[in-house]
């Protein structure tokens, strides 16, 4: 028959608080019945580095991690943590710190959602989360993470000063605005407020298509704003929505714009996609801000669009820079500066702009920018329909800038004039319902020549509807041939400007009457400068 023995293994127990530990031999367990802290003891005779006993960690102190920390070989919670401290180079300067204090340098919104998970965060305590750490603890400030992840908004959110919230990307961090009955303000709002910073996440509506008109952001009376990185809408948007605002300024009226309470504004590196406008300044005036190499797309109404000032009131929108920006499928103007101010000009500057070939198609006359007030430049923007209708006739030709502007084409087009053509149709220019001025600066080329200079067409509108237009010429040469410069000569037509609302610049090469050359193959190069 078999022996079965069984053993137990008894160690050493008793309340620590009471008799304390003994000095246990090497390998003998004690258990603290009183405290739950396990021992084990150890000897230097076999190796060990010290006599003392040694703790063993068990689950009953998960709970009490810097609580360990303080009795580490007599350290406690202020020298637990110094940067680099292996690093000779870096140790001499770095400082001690506490373990605490090291962890609150970072702050995730769900250090105030219960049990830290996603989908317990909403629209209170992500509100409770700002509140502490950007209006109750002034002297702390800290960046506001938001983790990867879809966060469900009803109603507002109010950002109060120096609010910072940061996610970890436009594809990882989603703020979805849900529906509200009662038709909040917008989702994230400033009122009276400055040093705004947002960056790294997704803005969108809970609808992709035709939700309301309330903004995802609103700028009241806001100054120094950052928003970087920041996706508005729906990515995946492939049709022109009619509603929903992304940005929304709003500001006071004074009569003296540097005291306006809105302004110092910089949006970079966003995406405004699948909502009715990107962009968009109701009231009042803002000074300084700046949009830059961001996304406008499936816009149903503007992709920027500033109002601001009306007849009789005050300042709207000034000292405005739009640079390094593409625009596609908008509906209407990809940005408008709306109703003249009463005091002083816009001064906008819009600069290497890319706009696709269906922007401001929906109708027919609509500019692609519009400037209702006066001192604005386009800068070397690149209007795609304008390169398009240069070899191709369109059916109809909706005007590049409209309003009070020069218009600065500032790269370079090229064409060839074939020999013994009748007046060729070489640039055409969109009509405005306004006088406007074109300068074209060119170059001629050919094998009997070198002709540059510079061509000035002044086209307005007559009383009765009709146009009127002309052009001059001034130009140096070089020639082979003599007189084979004068085989090119300009003119403007106006055969299809009833329909198609262009005045086309015309080019004829043909052998001149006082030349003895005949007409040859020709390189027109030419540069663009509208004033409208």
């Amino acid at each position: 028959m078999s022996i079965i023995q069984i053993s137990r293994i008894q160690v050493r127990r008793g309340q620590e608080n009471t008799t304390g530990i003994p000095q246990l031999a090497p390998g003998e367990f004690a258990w603290a019945e009183d405290t739950e802290h396990l021992y084990i003891g150890k000897r230097v005779s076999e190796g060990a580095n010290t006599d003392e006993n040694s703790r063993i960690l068990t689950d009953k102190d998960l709970t009490n991690v810097f609580g360990l920390l303080v009795n580490a070989s007599g350290a406690n919670t202020a020298t637990v943590y110094k940067y680099k401290f292996e690093d000779p180079a870096v140790n001499p300067y770095s400082q001690v710190r506490s373990v605490q204090h090291k962890l609150d340098d970072f702050v995730s919104v769900l250090d105030f959602v219960p049990g830290g998970l996603v989908d317990n965060l909403d629209s209170p305590r992500l509100q409770t989360a700002i509140n502490t750490i950007f209006s109750t603890v002034t002297n702390e400030r800290k960046i506001l993470r938001l983790p990867a992840g879809v966060f469900n908004i009803v109603g507002t959110v109010s950002l109060p000063p120096y609010t910072t919230l940061v996610g970890e990307g436009p594809d990882a961090t989603t703020i979805v605005f849900k529906e509200d009955p009662g038709f909040p303000s917008a989702m994230f709002k400033t009122l009276d407020s400055k040093n705004i910073h947002i960056e790294g996440m997704t803005l969108r509506y809970e609808h992709d298509l035709n939700f309301i008109s309330a903004p995802l952001l609103s700028l009241d009376n806001t100054k120094s704003v950052n928003i970087k990185n920041v996706v508005f809408g729906n990515l995946s948007a492939a049709t022109t929505v009619s509603t929903g605002t992304a940005i929304q300024l709003r500001g006071n009226s004074p009569s003296d714009i540097s005291l306006a309470s809105t302004g110092d504004i910089l949006i970079d590196r966003c995406k405004f996609v699948g909502v009715g406008t990107g962009i968009h300044q109701s009231t009042g005036a803002t000074n300084r801000f700046t949009i830059q190499n961001s996304e406008f797309g499936w816009l149903g109404n503007r992709g920027v669009e500033m109002w601001g000032a009306v007849p009789g009131g005050y300042l709207g929108p000034q000292y405005g820079i739009i640079s390094n920006n593409t625009f596609n499928h908008i509906d209407h103007e990809a940005i408008y500066i709306g109703t003249p101010t009463t005091v002083s000009a816009s001064y906008m500057v819009t600069s290497d702009n890319v706009f696709g070939l269906d922007v401001s198609q929906a109708s027919t006359g609509t500019a692609i920018i519009a400037f209702n007030d006066e001192g604005n430049v386009s800068s070397n923007d690149r209007f795609e329909i304008y390169d398009h209708n240069i070899s191709n006739t369109p059916s109809y030709y909706n005007p590049l800038v409209s309003g009070n502007a020069k218009v600065e084409i500032g790269y370079t087009h090229s064409t060839v004039i074939e020999p013994n053509t009748t007046y060729k149709p070489v640039l055409r220019i969109p009509l405005t319902d306004t006088q406007q001025m074109a300068t074209i600066s060119y170059k001629l080329n050919n094998n009997n020549m070198s002709r540059a200079g510079t061509l000035t067409m002044n086209t307005s509108p007559n009383t009765d509807g009709t146009w009127y237009s002309s052009v001059s010429d001034y130009y140096n040469y070089s020639e082979v041939d003599t007189n084979s410069s004068l085989n090119l000569t300009f003119s403007t037509e106006f055969a299809y400007s009833t329909s198609s609302n262009y005045v086309s610049l015309t080019c004829l090469n043909q052998q001149d009457t006082s030349s003895a050359v005949g007409a040859t193959t020709t390189v027109f190069e030419y540069q663009l400068t509208l004033l409208v």
